[in-house]
């Protein structure tokens, strides 16, 4: 893995949550112990909204959508990633919520990559450029 691809996709998508948040995409959630709810980007409003106006080179659909990154799921009480087709009315939300699961996978786990799958590099790259594309939007 490109430890300077990784760097640029943590500060792109650190600017996209920001972003986010401060263009309206902002969701808030109680909590028990903190004054006031806490604020996390939007990122399914902003995929539906953005995600229409948002124009994806083939290639980078190819990567982050056919089948794309993996996602874990509990199967048989074991943690197992697998292939999705990832949400979305256009080919631009698609991209948008599979760029976020390219930043998940990086933080909070690894998977072992199938013959002829795609790269984390390749992932890392079509995600920073989706978000900078659909940051350039609002």
């Amino acid at each position: 893995m490109d430890s300077e691809l990784a760097l640029q996709l943590t500060q792109t998508f650190a600017r996209a949550e920001r972003a986010l948040k401060s263009h309206g995409f902002l969701k808030r959630q109680v909590t028990s112990w903190a004054p006031h709810p806490l604020a996390f980007a939007d990122w399914v409003a902003f995929g539906k909204a953005i995600g229409p106006r948002l124009t994806i080179d083939s290639r980078i659909l190819q990567i982050l959508c056919e089948p794309g990154p993996m996602i874990e799921l509990v199967i048989e009480r074991k943690c197992t990633f697998v292939s999705v087709h990832f949400p979305g009315d256009t080919d631009g939300e698609r991209a948008i919520n599979a760029a976020r699961q390219v930043r998940n996978n990086l933080f909070h786990g690894s998977k072992l990559l199938e013959e002829g799958a795609v790269s984390d590099d390749e992932f890392m790259g079509a995600a920073i450029q989706v978000l900078s594309d659909s940051l350039s939007l609002i």
